[in-house]
């Protein structure tokens, strides 16, 4: 790969006895150079630090180093963008295609924009998660623009030494898998060949999987509400609906148009992972999920969520964390969230025997292979009879 720096061409010297600053790169093993325009005094040129390569000597260093290097850094990145061109290339023609002004895609190839750019695909919270984790690594690179190779596994450790000492191992968890995916999406778009995981392990927290047991779930479906407990009773319902369908997120829930339902399937793309562009979901609509959506039926919706609260769904589900925490204490299991329905449904699922391929799939994930992403449809009349056989198994206790 071409390298780029910024270094002082003692050779020569102008009238004024200063030698000129130039971007020296190397390609093949074979240097070229160009002019950055910038003449200094060789006494004013500190070897040392890339950032500040002109001393404060220098009555104007404060100013030139600031566009030095963001040169430095955009030349960077070029170099990065043209990586799959250059290799039959000389390192004059690189040069070359690499001061042209038709690169125009720069926004894409640094970490810093990559990663803001992945960001937006997402909604709520997740896209939260994302823009707090490019905040982290901001800071950790004191506000510079990041590109792909700054980030190696040495950089890894060092982020979780400085993040341990203010959150713990699952919050860094969290944000350094948010910037693995980035990386993983990178590679994809062929933006980097970079990946400083193959030496960086992330660390976990194991812990026992959340799902409801039988009998709290018995529990949970005969509670009765008095008429001041129509949320109440929206959340439990709410979390069985979601367990009725194979764990399907709230989120989506509340989004259905009336269009998503056809005949007796509702057919749809999970929000959370949309923007990956995957296959549909084909969920048959059993008739225990079938009577709670008759119930909360919409005008235009598929459940009556977004027209009776007229809220975003962020505040929406605020409500519905509480009462569900308050669910959880009547019938003794303090912890219960809504994301035990998807976990429970999973749990109760492997318990009877289903194939972990049928679980994934009814779950919504996307198939990561080859095979599964280009070539088989898969047929959801298995998931129909997976579900089927949770919801009696769940029925029969």
């Amino acid at each position: 790969m071409a390298t780029i720096n910024l270094v002082l061409d003692s050779r020569y010297r102008n009238k004024d006895n200063k030698c000129p600053l130039i971007f020296r790169m190397v390609h093949n093993t074979k240097p070229t150079s160009f002019s950055s325009g910038v003449f200094i005094k060789e006494e004013d040129y500190n070897a040392q630090d890339e950032k500040r390569p002109i001393r404060l000597s220098n009555p104007n260093a404060k100013s030139l180093n600031a566009e030095l290097y963001s040169l430095l850094t955009e030349y960077r990145a070029r170099l990065n963008a043209l990586k799959g061109r250059s290799a039959k290339l000389s390192a004059v023609e690189l040069k070359k295609m690499m001061l042209s002004e038709e690169i125009n895609n720069l926004s894409d190839v640094s970490f810093t924009s990559y990663a803001k750019k992945h960001a937006e695909k997402y909604q709520g919270a997740t896209r939260r998660v994302y823009e707090y984790t490019l905040r982290l690594v901001d800071e950790f690179f004191g506000g510079k623009t990041v590109l792909f190779e700054d980030i190696t596994a040495g950089v890894l450790h060092s982020m979780d030494d400085k993040w341990s000492k203010t959150m713990g191992v699952s919050a860094r968890g969290i944000n350094f898998r948010n910037i693995r995916t980035i990386f993983n999406r990178a590679i994809d778009d062929e933006l980097t060949d970079c990946y400083p995981f193959r030496k960086f392990k992330i660390k976990v927290v194991h812990k026992e999987k959340e799902y409801l047991p039988l009998e709290y779930m018995q529990k949970l479906q005969d509670l009765k509400f008095t008429k001041q407990e129509k949320l109440r009773e929206l959340a439990r319902d709410m979390f069985l609906l979601s367990f009725y369908l194979c764990g399907v997120n709230v989120n989506d829930i509340f989004s259905w148009k009336k269009e998503v339902l056809k005949k007796d399937r509702l057919v749809f793309v999970r929000k959370k992972i949309a923007h990956h562009e995957p296959d549909p979901i084909k969920l048959k609509l059993q008739p225990e999920a079938k009577a709670i959506i008759d119930k909360y039926e919409g005008v235009n919706y598929i459940v009556n969520l977004a027209e009776t609260y007229k809220t975003d769904y962020e505040t929406f589900n605020g409500y519905l964390k509480h009462r569900i925490k308050e669910i959880g204490k009547r019938i003794g299991y303090p912890e219960l969230s809504m994301y035990y329905a998807r976990y429970s449904w999973a749990t109760y699922a492997d318990q009877l025997g289903i194939d972990e391929k049928v679980i994934s799939k009814s779950l919504g994930h996307t198939d990561q292979s080859v095979a599964g992403r280009h070539y088989i449809s898969y047929d959801w009349k298995r998931t129909d009879e997976a579900n089927r056989k949770v919801i009696d198994y769940v029925l029969a206790h």
